[in-house]
């Protein structure tokens, strides 16, 4: 068993729990859900980083925790450390630094020193070589977090942010929404959100940010699995229905932009649409107050002369939202405080 660590933004950690089952199923054994991240014992780790990799869009990063344990002293930090099997994640060649963040309990110094130390160690113990440490540019990032006494040990499996904020936003609406795959999906206004639904439906691959992740420079994977699921062919071949509806000046506009075949449409063609689901991501279309409330106006009239729609799910401003709408999810964006949330019929 391995656990998981996958990171978002604050107040989001629900919906990647969510997300993760809905990608990795059975693999999944437990699961602990924080507002910035959660945490998924997984059997099949080499399963779950490549389908998480491929598929997933609600998080930031993927994490795997090699330790967690109190400490009494800070000479505990160097002996938890020490217990790690180093050589078993990367050999020699690769350079490596420790990342590390605390609560203020004890010096951020002290924690990488102590914890790069302890791998500087292993290594001579088990080979007789020094590891390289590289703090500008390592190909191995160790993460060492110190929080109420508690020591958390990871390993960095990206090195990278791996989905921007608004590819997270547009995947936590359509995740929220909780939509049955084979019915009509809509957005209004072009945000990501018919993008990512489009994604999700049809299982596209998001095989470009494969080759530069960490995890390809470690030992952590079974190579040969790892390949066969990389090469596998996972897209369906049916289109789903996905729409966008927009402002007519801006059809031509979005169609040059999009990247899937998605229905670009007339904004006022969605009174009389199937789509059983509606959605908006109103951060990514305008960031301002009032725009956000005129465009959130005008998008609930339409669900609401629509008699197909069964759910309205937005992405706004706190400020903006009538209490009409389920809050989901709060959170806050760019420093503005946000929903998530749902109106049904």
């Amino acid at each position: 068993m391995s656990t998981l660590i996958l990171t978002t933004i604050e107040g989001l950690g629900p919906l990647v729990e969510k997300e993760a089952r809905i990608l990795l199923g059975e693999n999944i054994k437990d699961s602990r859900v924080f507002n910035d991240r959660i945490e998924i014992d997984v059997e099949d780790l080499t399963d779950a980083v490549i389908k998480l990799a491929l598929f997933g869009k609600t998080f930031d990063g993927i994490y795997l925790k090699l330790a967690e344990k109190v400490i009494e002293r800070k000479d505990d930090l160097y002996d938890v450390a020490r217990e790690i099997n180093w050589i078993g994640y990367w050999d020699i060649t690769r350079s490596f630094a420790v990342i590390p963040a605390t609560d203020g309990s004890i010096h951020k110094r002290d924690l990488g020193v102590l914890i790069g130390q302890a791998i500087v160690d292993h290594f001579i113990e088990k080979i007789g070589e020094r590891p390289k440490v590289d703090l500008d540019n390592p190909q191995i990032q160790v993460y060492a977090f110190v929080e109420n006494k508690k020591l958390t040990l990871t390993l960095d499996l990206c090195g990278f942010e791996f989905n921007s904020p608004e590819e997270i936003l547009s995947r936590a609406i359509v995740v929220a929404s909780e939509w049955n795959l084979e019915d009509n999906f809509g957005e209004f206004y072009y945000g990501g959100v018919a993008e990512s639904a489009f994604e999700l439906a049809r299982n596209e691959a998001n095989r470009s940010r494969i080759p530069g992740m960490a995890v390809f420079r470690m030992k952590a994977l079974n190579p040969t699995r790892a390949l066969e699921l990389l090469r596998k062919r996972w897209r369906k071949e049916e289109y789903p229905y996905v729409s966008c509806y927009e402002a007519p000046g801006r059809i031509n506009v979005v169609v040059m932009h999009r990247r899937y075949p998605i229905r670009v449409v007339d904004i006022r063609d969605a009174i009389n649409a199937d789509d059983k689901v509606f959605s908006s991501n109103i951060i990514n279309v305008n960031p301002k107050k009032e725009r956000q409330k005129q465009i959130l106006e005008e998008i609930t009239k339409i669900f609401e002369q629509n008699n197909n729609a069964e759910k309205l799910v937005i992405a706004a401003r706190a400020d903006v939202i009538s209490d009409e709408f389920e809050k989901i999810t709060s959170f806050k964006y760019k420093g503005v405080e946000s929903l998530i949330a749902i109106r049904r019929k």
